[in-house]
């Protein structure tokens, strides 16, 4: 069992080309639903999700930032990860920790997704990708935009990592930095 948890979190590679195919909402659900069994900090669970398959606000939230959103306009679905800023400071790592669970449920259904940081992003004319997607959605203000998870059925191959290949950088240390 243990073994392949670590080949699904090998196999999961940011994908940005999908094939046009409807992905079924009973698999949305599933995804969705790995988001909200995610830890929150004090199970004070501020974190919320926005749906969206429209093909006209997919395309609107392909240009929400300056770069590395057009995929949007492709998926089949993106997934919207807000949280309520009133409930909770640990919003950020509230939210992170729910896309890294629906993005390992994406990858065991075998479909392509990729985080789309908005968070802290802007638009080639200076304009927070936040305020685009919250005027796009009509989220009320008391909400961050954490980021978007695109999803869609791969039209692109990419090699699964390896711990061996990753650990070549020196990521672990043992009792202190040096």
């Amino acid at each position: 069992m243990e073994d392949e948890l670590i080949k699904l979190m090998e196999q999961r590679r940011s994908i940005r080309k999908y094939q046009h195919k409807e992905i079924p909402d009973t698999e949305i659900r599933r995804i969705l639903e790995a988001g909200i069994l995610a830890p929150s900090s004090k199970n004070i669970r501020p974190v919320e999700f926005i749906v969206v398959k429209d093909a006209e606000k997919l395309e609107a939230l392909s240009k929400a930032k300056m770069g590395g959103a057009g995929h949007l306009k492709n998926a089949a679905c993106a997934i919207v990860c807000i949280a309520d800023t009133r409930k909770a400071d640990a919003w950020v790592e509230d939210c992170s920790l729910a896309m890294g669970y629906m993005m390992l449920m994406a990858e065991h259904l075998n479909i392509g997704n990729v985080w789309t940081q908005i968070r802290l992003r802007k638009t080639a004319l200076g304009v927070s990708a936040e305020e685009i997607v919250r005027r796009l959605l009509n989220i009320p203000n008391y909400y961050a935009v954490e980021a978007i998870l695109s999803l869609g059925y791969l039209a692109e191959e990419k090699s699964p990592n390896t711990v061996e290949k990753l650990e070549k950088n020196g990521t672990i240390h043992s009792e202190s930095f040096m």
